[in-house]
């Protein structure tokens, strides 16, 4: 199969199907160790192509070597909009710029889940430190705050990357960029 874009992870075949007459005794039959000619996963410009629903089985799964897969993809990508570093893996976060002023607004939420029988709680708020953030953006930014104290955030700015260490926070923090 051709591609137009980067293949950056390509098919492995299981050395037989499991059937009633073929099985073996892992969940998973082993796989040959040499790729096929499919790929699994291609980059286009900054656009990532995967072969398989990877999104809703990790939903369903919760499967680790998945996750690590999924987040290694999106690691690979030249032209991220945002990174952080040093975020727990249940945080949330969002960017967004609004259209009728020159501001950019970064939601970033931290308040980890706990099942309690058919119940999902959110009991602890800890207090996140370190998180760092680069984002990039389309015009020059003359300050950073955190609202609504108004606090100003010291950053950085390498033509459109916009770089800052957030202070630390609890829960929600809502950081824009002017």
């Amino acid at each position: 199969m051709k591609s137009e874009g980067e293949v950056l992870a390509r098919v492995f075949d299981p050395y037989f199907s499991r059937t009633y007459h073929h099985f073996c005794g892992h969940k998973n039959t082993p796989y040959v160790p040499e790729g096929t000619d499919y790929p699994a996963l291609v980059r286009c410009g900054n656009v990532l192509y995967f072969a398989h629903p990877v999104f809703y089985s990790y939903e369903k799964s919760g499967n680790y070597f998945l996750e690590q897969y999924i987040i290694r993809a999106i690691d690979e990508m030249k032209d991220r909009t945002i990174k952080g570093e040093n975020l727990p893996s249940c945080a949330r976060v969002r960017f967004r710029k609004r259209i009728w002023q020159e501001q950019y607004m970064l939601h970033v939420l931290y308040a980890p889940p706990v099942n309690r029988g058919n119940v999902c709680l959110l009991p602890d708020f800890p207090t996140l430190h370190g998180v760092k953030f680069s984002v990039q953006v389309n015009s020059k930014i003359q300050k950073v705050t955190l609202r609504p104290s108004g606090e100003e955030i010291a950053f950085t700015q390498e033509g459109n990357t916009v770089s800052f260490a957030m202070p630390p926070f609890s829960l929600h923090a809502l950081v824009v960029l002017e």
